[in-house]
Formats: structure tokens, C-alpha cells, sequence
């Protein structure tokens, strides 16, 4: 297959790294704090922000004091955080002003503990899209992506 383009967008987590383990570890350790089962909050957690799952699931709490809590479990928790198969690679093959990584996630966890093996010299903050970034890559994505069940990973052409 062949792929034209002049610049790509990265998802993160499940994209370029495998921090499964440091989030699951995370937010069970969270859930545990703030006295939910982890089991019920676990599936909840993944494509949204850190606030607004703390906000959904326990409106009660201090969002940011918890959200504080979160980052730092989460930026200290990342010894088996690992770039995808391939990832690293096909970065390295790239050139710098032609991709970018967008995430949900937090910056200071998404820079410190998700994207340190890359081992590049590029300035990972200009690579880090923000929430407003992010809106707009989904409102651009919403318009230019095959049509298709793209929440399951399934194309319009079913590749």
C-alpha cells in the first residue's frame, strides 16, 4: 500500500507507546484513594482526559488536587513504558517537520514518562499537542478520515 502525505498526526498511548501496565497500576492505585472498584473505573479512563474521567466518576473531590495525584503516580510509575513495535523507527525515518504527536493526555506525564525511549534530540514540547490542538485535529479528522467505525480501529475499506 501506498501512503501520500505530507505530515502525520500520532496518538500516543497505543500508537507509538505501551504504558497499559503503568496505567492500569495508576488508576487502580487512584480508584483504591478515592474508594471505587477498579474494575469499574479501568474502562473509563482510556481517550479522555484525566479530569474529566476524575470529574464524571467522582464530582465530589478536589479534580485538580487528584488530578495532581494522578501525574504523579504516573510520571514516576514508568519503568515498563515501551515504544510500539516499530514506532521508534519509523520516527526516526521521518522527517522532524513532518509529524507530530496529539494526545488527551497530560503533557508532563506524556513527555516524562511516555515518550522518554524515543531518544530523539527534537524539543519534545513543540510536539505535544494541546486540548485546543486537539479539538481541532478531531474536527479536521471528522472531515477528512474514511468513513468507517474508526472507534473500533476499522476503516471504511475494512484494512
Amino acid at each position: 500500500m501506498t501512503l501520500l502525505a505530507s505530515a502525520f498526526l500520532f496518538d500516543l498511548d497505543g500508537v507509538l507507546a505501551d504504558s497499559t501496565a503503568s496505567v492500569f497500576r495508576s488508576w487502580t492505585t487512584w480508584a483504591h484513594r478515592v474508594g471505587l472498584e477498579p474494575t469499574e473505573l479501568l474502562p473509563k479512563v482510556h481517550g479522555r482526559r484525566a479530569i474529566d474521567t476524575i470529574r464524571a466518576v467522582r464530582p465530589e473531590v478536589d479534580a485538580q488536587a487528584e488530578l495532581d495525584f494522578l501525574i504523579g503516580l504516573e510520571t514516576t510509575d514508568n519503568h515498563d513504558v515501551v515504544p510500539i513495535p516499530g514506532a521508534r523507527e519509523l520516527l526516526s525515518a521521518l522527517p522532524l517537520d513532518a509529524w507530530a504527536v496529539v494526545t488527551s493526555g497530560i503533557e508532563a506525564v506524556a513527555i516524562h514518562a511516555r515518550f522518554h525511549w524515543l531518544g530523539h534530540n527534537r524539543d519534545l514540547l513543540s510536539i505535544i499537542g494541546s486540548v485546543a490542538q486537539i479539538e481541532i485535529v478531531v474536527s479536521i479528522a471528522a472531515i477528512s478520515l474514511p468513513t468507517g467505525d474508526v472507534s473500533r480501529n476499522r476503516f471504511g475499506d475494512d484494512r
